[in-house]
């Protein structure tokens, strides 16, 4: 007959003695209610936290290979069990045991309890309880969302914050609770959604073709907005990694972060939507920049326009850098001035283009048509025309954008502009997503776009 291990979660700040032995008190009184209290513990926390039994099932197998537990063995059942390195007390919650653990090991018996640095020994037990994320924190003397952005590969921390915690970590011994974030990464029928800017028409269509999309398959969505701020798109990133979404669809902000990096390390399923990033390989859906600059570069041809003022977005977001080379690679062929100082870069957002309308203005060039390189960089440059030059002379310089709005066409004079479908994209990155979470393959497409000439109007 084989002996049973009987651990108890207690506080750190005080002794076991005999009186805290749970088998000793009467709440144990022998394998099959410990083993009952066990299942119930686990099945309760499950409920609570609405991840389903299997998910549990295959955690605590993780843990103890040789476990005979069910996916559908009632909580009211006493089930056999091998020897377990792992159990709950009846009279604690069993949330205690998943967030407040860390791994338990085989150790010498202490006597009383031995506490050296964080680490607490069982001496009723012979076990050995390793440093928890909270144990770190206190000894780092950092918070535990400092500890814990710090160990999950977070740049939005401090140098010294970084260097306290890992050396904590390294003190103690720390090593992430493997089975506790088995159960928090159990999957939900839910996407994130992070567009650069949802005051943009282009990406509001994109989130609602890619949201019915979603609901068609039973996949709700979550929508976060990163308002062309890399670091506000980081912290969504985070945010979604705890709330066990299924997948995430990403319009991102620039080069790879730390924070998607880890998230991308976990295995989630990520699809790109109009925007790429160096080094990731994941499924991108988006417009096909080159084509769509080519319509515009024609269009000025034909309008005999020479001194042309094009106002570009951040050369780290895949949009700006490849609609700028194109417009740069194509204009000597077209007949327009390859002079520099025409070329602004903005942000992507109206205020940052109509400075830079602004700067390129008060160069003193008069260019005789303006070519935006997305909707609000557009608006933006009109802005900056009409604030420096008045709404007369603004008026008798041809603009043309890489984004059509609803009220291009009532403006004096019509705005052209470079049609391409958010919403296809959309509808087309949410249906990738959900193949691959599926297990199936899923396959990067770029939209060709169209062009609306309203010269005439």
């Amino acid at each position: 007959m084989h002996k049973t291990k009987r651990l108890v979660k207690i506080p750190t700040d005080r002794k076991l003695d005999n009186g805290d032995d749970p088998v000793r008190r009467g709440r144990i009184k022998g394998p099959q209610d410990r083993d009952r209290a066990s299942v119930s513990g686990l099945a309760a926390f499950g409920t609570s936290m609405k991840i389903s039994m299997s998910a549990i099932v295959q955690t605590v197998q993780m843990v103890a290979p040789t476990s005979t537990l069910s996916a559908t063995a009632s909580p009211n059942i006493s089930l056999p069990f091998a020897p377990a390195p792992y159990d709950i007390a009846p009279n604690r919650k069993p949330s205690s045991w998943l967030t407040s653990c860390g791994r338990w090991t085989d150790a010498p018996s202490a006597g009383p309890v031995d506490r050296v640095g964080e680490t607490r020994r069982y001496a009723s037990t012979g076990v050995q309880f390793m440093a928890t994320i909270k144990d770190v924190a206190e000894r780092a003397g950092v918070s535990l969302g400092t500890a814990s952005r710090v160990l999950s590969g977070s740049s939005q921390t401090s140098p010294d914050s970084r260097a306290r915690v890992f050396a904590a970590a390294g003190e103690l011994n720390y090593v992430a609770h493997g089975p506790a974030r088995a159960l928090r990464r159990a999957r939900t029928e839910v996407l994130g959604l992070l567009v650069s800017d949802i005051r943009n028409p282009f990406f509001s269509q994109l989130a609602h073709a890619a949201e019915r999309e979603a609901m068609k398959r039973g996949y709700t969505v979550i929508l976060a907005n990163a308002n062309e701020d890399a670091s506000q798109a980081d912290e969504y990133l985070r945010i979604f990694a705890s709330q066990r979404i299924a997948g995430l669809l990403l319009a991102p902000q620039g080069p790879v972060s730390p924070q998607l990096t880890s998230l991308l390390a976990s295995g989630l399923p990520v699809v790109l939507l109009n925007r790429s990033i160096e080094g990731v390989d994941a499924p991108l859906y988006a417009t096909d920049n080159a084509q769509g600059v080519g319509l515009v570069l024609d269009w000025l041809q034909s309008r005999g326009h020479r001194d042309v003022a094009f106002i570009g977005g951040p050369p780290t977001i895949s949009t700006g850098a490849e609609r700028q080379e194109a417009y740069l690679a194509g204009r000597e062929s077209h007949g327009i001035s390859t002079d520099d100082s025409l070329i602004e870069t903005g942000d992507f957002l109206e205020e940052g283009a109509a400075a830079a309308m602004i700067r390129l203005l008060d160069r003193g060039t008069r260019p005789s048509a303006v070519f935006g390189a997305n909707g609000p960089t557009t608006l933006g440059a009109v802005r900056g025309m009409r604030r420096r030059l008045g709404a007369a002379e603004a008026s008798r310089i041809e603009v043309v954008s890489f984004d059509d709005l609803d009220w291009f066409e009532f403006a004096t004079p019509a705005i052209s502009a470079v049609k391409h479908d958010g919403a296809e994209i959309g509808r087309l990155g949410a249906h990738g997503l959900l193949d691959l979470i599926a297990g199936k393959d899923a396959f990067s497409q770029r939209i060709t776009t169209t062009f609306v000439d309203r010269a005439n109007i």
